[in-house]
């Protein structure tokens, strides 16, 4: 392994290179310490080897980031996302926010890519672990509030950490807000995703997704069924079917009833495995088999089915 590879960077090109081996080795190490790849939370860091790199590439990156709104002084969003394309199995993934590290003694590596599981997947890779010694190239990040899982492997000269919400929510203070749609047509069916993400891989829910930054939940929902199954959506009613916040996930969910109002099924490979109808007993099915995403989903379902829309919170 060759120390300080790409030191000193000295012109914007050999960043990219070095932020491309980042993404690409960080997905290695990645894959060799929790055996499957994870999708990225959003932001890459390139290290410091030189205090003349450092002056410099901190000046490279104010002229590619936006200095507000930013994570801890540390994680600035660029003006133009960086995005790399799949190459040798290794996912595509886009990159929002950059980091520069200054000089440490201690960090001899290339960068760091932080990627990203739900609540119930952290809580499950955290399950034995401590802030000491690595086991199988994981182990507890040492800032306990960071609550971050550090991968590192000698094999590789990267670092990455498993985080339990995106950048962008972190930057805006809290993890974003989840809205969707129950489609019930007269038949009795429902209409259900099949996610992809690796770390829900397999499980069925509800056309749904995170809502972006000044978006309304409304807007949301819409948007999400759309993208997810190909179908422009009507909102039978702007207020939602069920609103609820869950604690244990941090954020609130909110769920619409809605119409098919044109467009067509298609599924979208980057976004989802499958799309289909399923009846309220297939559902109910996922439910008790652990093959539905989430709890929320099957109490929307069913405040439909039972024909008692009403409002939570």
């Amino acid at each position: 392994m060759k120390l300080y590879r790409f030191s000193p960077i000295t012109s914007e090109e050999e960043l990219m290179a070095a932020l491309r081996y980042v993404h690409e080795t960080c997905h290695k190490l990645c894959h060799d310490a929790v055996g499957t790849y994870l999708p990225v939370a959003g932001n890459i860091g390139i290290f410091c080897h030189d205090y003349d790199e450092y002056t410099y590439l901190t000046s490279l990156r104010e002229k590619l980031t936006y200095r507000e709104p930013n994570y801890k002084a540390k994680y600035y969003p660029l003006k133009d996302s960086i995005h790399f394309e799949e190459k040798d199995g290794i996912p595509a993934a886009t990159y929002e926010y950059l980091y520069v590290r200054k000089v440490d003694p201690y960090r001899s590596h290339v960068g760091d890519v932080d990627f990203f599981v739900s609540a119930e997947v952290h809580e499950k890779y955290k399950d034995g672990l401590t802030a000491g010694d690595f086991r199988n190239g994981t182990r507890l990040f040492e800032r306990p509030e960071e609550n971050l899982i550090e991968l590192w492997l000698p094999q590789y000269d990267v670092v990455s950490f498993i985080a339990n919400a995106k950048m962008q929510e972190k930057v805006a203070g809290k993890r974003a807000d989840i809205a969707g749609v129950v489609v019930r047509e007269k038949d009795g069916k429902y209409l259900m995703v099949q996610e992809k993400r690796s770390d829900v891989y397999g499980k069925w829910n509800l056309p749904a997704g995170r809502i972006d930054p000044g978006e309304s939940s409304v807007d949301a929902a819409v948007r999400e069924a759309r993208e997810e199954t190909g179908y422009i959506v009507k909102l039978i009613d702007d207020k939602p079917l069920l609103q609820e916040h869950i604690t244990s996930a941090g954020r609130s969910f909110y769920f619409y009833k809605a119409a098919i109002a044109g467009g067509e099924l298609k599924v979208d490979p980057q976004e989802v495995l499958d799309v289909k109808w399923c009846t309220y007993d297939e559902i109910y099915e996922y439910h008790t088999s652990g093959e539905l995403r989430a709890d929320v989903m099957y109490r929307a379902i069913t405040v439909v089915e039972m024909g008692a829309d009403s409002h939570f919170s």
